[in-house]
């Protein structure tokens, strides 16, 4: 049988251990860069007409390879706000 001591200790250790680990994400999260998208009166009209519709999200699978690369996307979908700004349908340099 455990000792009242040796669970003291264990739930000593079990709390630091949780302790340093939130420590370590704090000083290791580094926030996203965050990307501003522009949009032109054409894209946003349309960006806003997909939105009223509940378009949703726009499937990469059709994407040509250095667009998805441009961008650094792996996801399978895209948000209408990506897929309608001007940064997203400009021909990559």
């Amino acid at each position: 049988m455990k000792t009242p001591l040796t669970q003291s200790f264990f739930v000593t250790r079990i709390a630091a251990i949780a302790s340093s680990l939130v420590v370590l994400s704090i000083l290791t999260d580094v926030p996203a860069k965050q990307q501003t998208w522009t949009y032109d009166e054409e894209d946003e009209y349309f960006l806003n007409e997909w939105k009223d519709a509940s378009g949703g999200d726009t499937a990469t699978a059709g994407f040509p390879p250095s667009i998805l690369k441009q961008f650094p996307i792996t996801e399978q979908t895209i948000e209408p706000e990506i897929f309608f700004s001007q940064e997203f349908r400009r021909e990559p340099a």
